[in-house]
């Protein structure tokens, strides 16, 4: 009612749902990111795992 909204549903489709509609776009792309077929993710896991080099 502060809001100048007569029920919830406004609240709720303005901004509840673009905001879950985002967070599933985020989850499936860290899936895509982190899938073991992913060239780029094999690439770092294999550098992940090597030892570092000293500098100098």
């Amino acid at each position: 009612s502060l809001l100048g909204h007569a029920d919830t549903a406004f609240l709720e489709r303005t901004y509840c749902h673009p905001q879950d509609v985002a967070k599933r776009q985020a989850a499936n792309l860290m899936q895509d990111l982190l899938n073991n077929q992913n060239p780029c993710y094999v690439a770092f896991m294999k550098n992940k795992n090597r030892k570092a080099k000293k500098a100098g």
